[in-house]
């Protein structure tokens, strides 16, 4: 399976190690002091270079040093995306694309204490349940609990898993439950 992981902070940290097959690592940030205590596998020779570069050496896998906009988001060329951003814009944008295309893709979020895993396979979409908000709170404004962390890309793993077997998506996973999604009738996408 070609798998495409946007986002290689602290949540593609813990997601990336976990996954097989044919990866692609996308991220436009450099590493950086600050990101050490909780990124394990950048350390201080890492200082500078590129997240994605960094660990697309380290895994063997491809790898773009971009910001995925509209411009470049054709890049997305996978079975299956995983969403490890921090950005409800580029959520959005992965989510018309995937739709167009017929790709799924899982969702992952993580803030402070709460994290966040949706498989999107179809039968809803991103935009089903989100709308765009302005001035949420962040990985980079609130931090993030590296054991929520943990568990979100364990469960992750079971969903690349199900995926995999063709399954439907559980739903939304929302700190340690499973939330029923349905499609909205009222969906743009």
């Amino acid at each position: 399976m070609k798998i495409t992981v946007i986002g290689c902070g602290t949540t593609g940290n813990e997601i990336i190690p976990l996954l097989q097959g044919e990866l692609t690592l996308i991220d436009r940030d450099i590493v950086e002091e600050k990101n050490l205590a909780r990124q394990r596998l950048f350390s201080k020779k890492n200082l500078g270079k590129p997240k994605a570069e960094v660990l697309g050496k380290k895994f063997s896998c491809s790898y773009f040093i971009e910001d995925l906009d509209s411009e470049t988001i054709s890049i997305l060329n996978a079975d299956l995306i995983i969403d490890c951003t921090d950005n409800l814009e580029t959520r959005f944008l992965i989510n018309e694309y995937c739709k167009k295309k017929n790709i799924s893709w899982i969702y992952t979020a993580v803030v402070a204490n709460r994290g966040r895993v949706m498989a999107i396979t179809g039968d809803f979409c991103f935009r089903c349940i989100f709308s765009e908000v302005k001035g949420l709170e962040t990985c980079s404004t609130t931090g993030v609990d590296l054991k929520v962390v943990e568990e979100l890309a364990a469960v992750v793993q079971e969903e690349v898993e199900n995926l995999s077997q063709r399954k439907k998506s559980r739903g939304l996973w929302a700190n340690g439950e499973w939330i029923v999604i349905h499609r909205n009738k009222d969906c743009p996408v």
